[in-house]
């Protein structure tokens, strides 16, 4: 079971732990990707839903049918047929419509109605056409009756025609809820087109329906929400679902919804209705993903099958070592190199989050700091109000100069309204309303006046009748032009609110300068007291109260606001020579004007921090500019009104005509009318994400290649001569010894390749030694008459150093012979062959002379080994006709001789050959008829045991002795096998030969 456990330890090491690490990643890479995705599929929703809110609007739907009927007309003009006149045109036009939705007038160059229109109709269009189609500059005027004329189409004329007047070929809100909401004015050379709608005839979600329509074949799903609870759900939402998105969205929590089936994104298109927009959720690589899972899933079964057959079975199938490295090296350096790529992965998505947020963070605190910016720009405009305070101060005795300081700073459009009241209760001012936006353009040319004009209607900010026909009068005089509006005797104004202000700052002043000389001991002076129903009806009584407590704050700026107007006003006290107060000055200022004045100055010198990207400053009140031009608003109303309800700033990404930009926008806290908008373009933010990634490339680059360089390296270094040292071995086990390998350097692998070629070699003449060898024993025993010669030999290396032979030397005669060469290996085996060949030279020759034999080779040996090797010998010649044999010893073990009465040993000392050249030996006889005569080398008696003791002399003769009677070869066994059990587990040190010489029983 142990076995089996350490299995299971095993595979939660080597594969649970890096599935686990797997899955991890791939679901961390998943989720961060499909974020991704979500993101830019809300990108492209936000696109889509902007471009469906503006087909949502009236504008959008009559603004391309007008302009395709003006067209129809003037082609059927210049075609001159009588089947297309403007009637049939215009009716065909007006029966796609439910009634009372458009009506439609056409008209000639004589402003004449050729549509056939009811003569009252038609009496009120061409007489709103001519008071529209004036030259620029002429003061719209209109009588009594002319006004009820022209109420039969237009519920408020005066300020429509302006509108009008100014926005031709523009389907234009007049600002009427009731009868024409909106108009359309197309005058052309031929024919002209003028158009009025009545939005309230048609349901609220008609043009939500007729733009969803256009969109039927869109892959993405539109719907609405109305404030009276008629909706238009999208194909893929559920009501639930969309009365939760619709209440989370009111609520201001959030506008993007991530939905179990769809991504869905909401907008409000005005203050009545809600658009949603759903797309088809996108996941992120599910074939990628099936393929990574399926590919880890095979790789998983054939790694637990091969760890199973491998650690369980004991079995496995035979892999090259190039194949088991590579294994090794992807679980190592792949895992750890799959690690780094996550982990870069991750850290580029952090770090571009954090980039973004930098980025946003940097802007957002330059967009504060322009916001801040106006705090000290209403400082410095104090300072310069207390200069001319104390201006005004200096020459309080003349009025004249008290007159000329302000005419100078008015000419300067240092504020916008003045009011002087001297102590008797005297108005010395009788100023008219005429802001610094108007004052600048008063003296330029007409067609420049003409544009400012268009710009003030297309903000809707219509100016009063007096403060036109004063900004299109072609005769004012630069030189006395200020005065002349300050203190000036001009007729009485007639708009009220005119008049309400100035009772408003007749009645603070005549307060303020009470409060001064009361404040100083002074008896007051009783002045007019003005109603204070009449403030009242202007001013809300909180108001009031702030005024009445604001009195004392001379000489700084204080902030009002009254009927969704914001002003900023400044007072001072003149002081006569006695100390009393002698006059009031009361400087208004609209708070907007002084906002787009320090605006100006940010916009004509643009802080270097905000070079990089476009800066804008919009506001959705009617009369504020919008920089860098007028049409800001509406570029950003989406952004700016989800800033409005819901938020203080916005950081987004946004696509605009295919190019990304990132946007940053803030709710001013002390420019009040404006929000602060900065688009830097997505190549700046881009190209530090494209460094990021280089850098992140370059480093995994790197780390592969590193990677790569290690695994070619040992390849080369280890893994190749691994393998070509165990095919060069495999070429060994077939005896091919042309093998060899390549010493490339002289490390521990080129060392071993230089001694694996040095083995190779030694192999090779040890295999040619062995095959040498063999053929010098005899390979069976010899019968020779009645006497029969056997050996046997066991050699304790490849190459051993015993000799042994028998051979014929006549029909009767026979030489045995055993020998030992000092040593083993090939020089052992080389002069074991020596010895041979000079045996079987020398014993046929001299083979009545044993000795003489022994002589002869002792000489060779001596001349030849120089005492390196020496050799012990036994030669015996036996004549088997006799049964005697004649031998003579050179140092080899004694013989022993077997008979029924024992064994006995023969003795003959004597020295081994090749030690002195003047060695001489003896012969001697023996008669073999009855005794049986066996020879040995010196590895039997000696051979040992663990125990450190040797077979003996003893035990041998008493192993021969015990078993004399067993045959000869049998005999020569069993003597091997008691001295290998003798030596047990040890192995031979020597080599062991035994040969017998018996009669044969044959």
């Amino acid at each position: 079971m142990r076995k089996y456990y350490l299995w299971v330890a095993f595979l939660i090491g080597l594969w649970a732990i890096p599935s686990f690490v797997l899955y991890s990643g791939i679901s961390t890479y998943l989720s961060v990707r499909n974020d991704k995705l979500s993101q830019q599929s809300f990108l492209e929703l936000s696109n889509q839903l902007e471009s469906f809110s503006e087909k949502c609007s009236i504008q959008y739907y009559f603004q391309s049918k007008l302009s395709i009927l003006f067209s129809d007309l003037n082609q059927s003009a210049s075609k001159n047929t009588g089947n297309e006149s403007p009637a049939n045109i215009s009716s065909k036009f007006l029966s796609d419509f439910p009634n009372g939705l458009i009506d439609v007038f056409i008209f000639d160059k004589g402003l004449n109605i050729l549509n056939n229109r009811g003569n009252h109709n038609s009496d009120a269009a061409r007489l709103i056409l001519s008071k529209t189609l004036q030259k620029p500059g002429t003061v719209y005027s209109a009588t009594f009756h002319e006004e009820r004329i022209m109420q039969e189409l237009l519920p408020h004329p005066g300020s429509a025609i302006k509108r009008l007047k100014y926005n031709k070929e523009k389907l234009i809100s007049l600002g009427g809820q009731a009868k024409s909401s909106h108009g359309y004015l197309h005058p052309g050379e031929n024919l002209g087109v003028f158009a009025l709608i009545n939005s309230n005839t048609v349901e609220a979600d008609f043009f939500i329906k007729t733009a969803i329509q256009e969109l039927s074949e869109s892959r993405l799903s539109f719907g609405y929400l109305l404030q009276y609870g008629k909706s238009l759900k999208p194909e893929n939402l559920t009501p639930e679902e969309l009365k939760k998105a619709a209440e989370d969205f009111c609520s201001g929590h959030s506008e993007k919804f991530v939905l179990k089936n769809c991504l869905l994104l909401i907008k409000r298109l005005d203050n009545n209705s809600i658009l949603f927009c759903t797309s088809v959720k996108v996941e992120s690589h599910k074939i990628f993903l099936s393929i990574i899972l399926l590919f880890y899933l095979t790789a998983s079964v054939i790694f637990i099958k091969y760890s199973y057959n491998r650690e369980i079975l004991n079995s496995m199938p035979f892999f090259s070592i190039e194949y088991r490295f590579a294994g090794y090296f992807i679980l190592t350096f792949g895992f750890f190199f799959a690690a780094a790529i996550s982990v870069s992965y991750l850290f580029y998505i952090e770090e571009f989050e954090n980039l973004l947020q930098k980025e946003y963070s940097e802007t957002l605190n330059c967009l504060h700091k322009i916001d801040i910016g106006f705090e000290k720009f209403l400082e410095e405009k104090l300072v310069h109000y207390n200069k001319i305070s104390e201006n005004l101060d200096k020459v309080a005795v003349s009025l004249p100069n008290i007159k000329m300081i302000l005419a100078d700073s008015y000419a300067k459009c240092d504020f916008d309204n003045l009011f002087i009241l001297a102590s008797s209760a005297e108005r010395i001012s009788n100023s008219i309303s005429l802001p610094c936006e108007m004052r600048k353009f008063l003296f330029r040319p007409l067609d420049e006046k003409r544009k400012q004009m268009e710009s003030l209607l297309e903000r809707e900010s219509t100016p009063a009748k007096y403060q036109i026909d004063l900004y299109y009068s072609e005769n004012l005089n630069p030189s006395n032009f200020a005065e002349y509006i300050l203190f000036g005797k001009h007729p009485a104004v007639p708009e009220d609110t005119e008049k309400l202000i100035s009772t408003f700052v007749y009645k603070t002043g005549a307060e303020a300068l009470k409060d001064y000389d009361s404040a100083r001991g002074f008896p007051v002076i009783a002045r007019e007291k003005l109603s204070d129903l009449t403030i009242d009806g202007l001013f809300s009584e909180e108001t009031t109260a702030f005024m009445r407590a604001t009195r004392n704050k001379m000489n700084e700026f204080i902030n009002i606001e009254t009927n969704n107007e914001h002003w900023i006003y400044y007072y001072h006290i003149i002081p006569g020579p006695d100390k009393r107060a002698w006059y009031f000055v009361f400087l208004f200022h609209n708070l907007p004007t002084l906002e787009q004045q320090y605006l100006e100055h940010v916009f004509q010198n643009k802080p270097e921090y905000l070079l990089s990207g476009n800066l804008s400053a919009v506001s959705s009140f009617k009369r504020v500019q919008n920089f860098p031009d007028i049409f800001e608003y509406k570029k950003h109303s989406n952004l700016l009104t989800r800033l409005s309800e819901f938020k203080t700033k916005i950081t987004e990404y946004q696509q605009t005509n295919g190019d990304n930009y990132y946007v940053s926008a803030i709710r001013c806290n002390f420019l009040k009318n404006y929000i602060l908008l900065f688009k830097q373009p997505g190549r700046i933010f881009e190209k530090k994400i494209r460094n990021l990634e280089i850098i992140l490339f370059i480093s995994l680059f790197s780390l592969g290649v590193i990677g790569l360089f290690l695994a070619l390296t040992m390849l080369k270094r280890i893994i190749q001569p691994f393998s070509q040292i165990f095919h060069e071995i495999k070429k060994l086990e077939g005896k091919d010894f042309n093998s060899k390998l390549t010493i490339s350097s002289n490390n521990e692998f080129g060392q071993l390749a230089f001694s694996f070629n040095k083995a190779v070699k030694i192999l090779e003449a040890m295999e040619i030694s062995k095959v040498f060898q063999d053929n010098i024993f005899p390979s069976k025993p010899l019968l020779n008459g009645d006497f029969k010669f056997s050996g046997v030999n066991r050699m304790c290396h490849t190459l051993g150093g015993d000799y042994f032979d028998y051979f014929e030397i006549t029909p009767n005669k026979t030489a045995v012979i055993l020998g030992d060469v000092s040593g083993h290996g090939i020089s052992a085996a080389v002069v074991v062959a020596m010895a041979k060949a000079a045996f079987l030279i020398l014993v046929p020759k001299f083979h009545e002379q044993p000795s003489k034999v022994l002589e002869k080779i002792n000489r060779l040996f001596f001349e030849l080994l120089n005492k390196k090797k020496m050799m012990t010998c036994f030669l015996g010649i036996l004549d088997s006709s006799t049964g005697k044999m004649l031998y003579s010893n050179a140092g080899q073990s004694y013989p022993l001789l077997i008979n029924n009465n024992g064994v006995t040993m023969s003795r003959m000392p004597s020295n081994p050959l090749g030690i002195r050249i003047k060695a001489t030996f003896s012969t001697n006889e023996t008669d073999l008829s009855d005794c049986r005569f066996m020879l040995y080398s010196d590895g039997c008696v000696e051979a040992g045991n663990s125990n450190e003791g040797m077979f003996g002399y003893e035990m041998l003769l008493k192993t021969v002795s015990e078993n004399r009677n067993l045959s000869g070869e049998t005999l020569l066994r069993k003597i091997i096998e008691e001295v290998e059990t003798f030596t047990g587990s040890k192995a031979f040190e020597d080599d062991l030969t035994l040969v017998l010489v018996e009669k044969s029983e044959e």
